[in-house]
């Protein structure tokens, strides 16, 4: 039997286990791959209604990174564009804006995001919605010393306060 004959009988007979083989080690392979290269995500930022500056963004989180002594080619700081609010229920895009909103409610809900830029509109749709709370009570309980730190900053957020407060809150439902 010739070489070519030998590998057409293998073939012929025997293809369903070499298809079957291949295809679970290449699954295996991917997997094992994606593990050993996988970063884990040390901070998240969520865009809201803002224009992209992702690349600014990028440098700062390897920024961020080297002054935290963390491994760039092991950690990221993941950005999340995209996300959309809107109060009007008119709104086109009002479908997507449900959506930014529930992604928004889950990664809060899990803990796993860490700061939002935003504009004016996504801030009032946030504050309405209880998203946000007021740090220099926050951090008051929970960490005294940094709260020492920033008192001076956080005194001069009394807009927040205001927004979360149960009379102006009913008020800001209202009109959203």
């Amino acid at each position: 039997m010739s070489q070519s004959s030998r590998i057409r009988y293998i073939w012929d007979y025997y293809k369903l286990p070499i298809l079957a083989g291949a295809f679970i080690f290449i699954l295996f392979g991917s997997l094992l791959v994606k593990n050993l290269t996988q970063k884990k995500t040390v901070y998240t930022v969520a865009l809201a209604n803002v224009a992209s500056v992702s690349e600014i963004l990028e440098h700062t989180g390897n920024d961020f990174l080297s002054d935290q002594n963390l491994n760039p080619a092991q950690n990221e700081v993941r950005i999340l564009e995209g996300i959309y609010l809107t109060a009007n229920p008119e709104d086109p895009q009002a479908d997507y804006a449900w959506s930014s909103r529930m992604k928004l409610s889950a990664l809060t809900e899990k803990k796993d995001l860490d700061a939002v830029l935003m504009n004016r509109q996504a801030f009032d749709i946030l504050a309405a919605g209880g998203f946000l709370m007021n740090l220099d009570e926050f951090l008051e309980e929970n960490d005294t010393q940094l709260h020492v730190k920033l008192k001076p900053e956080l005194i001069c957020n009394s807009e927040l306060i205001s927004l979360n407060s149960p009379d102006m809150l009913a008020d800001e439902l209202e009109g959203i």
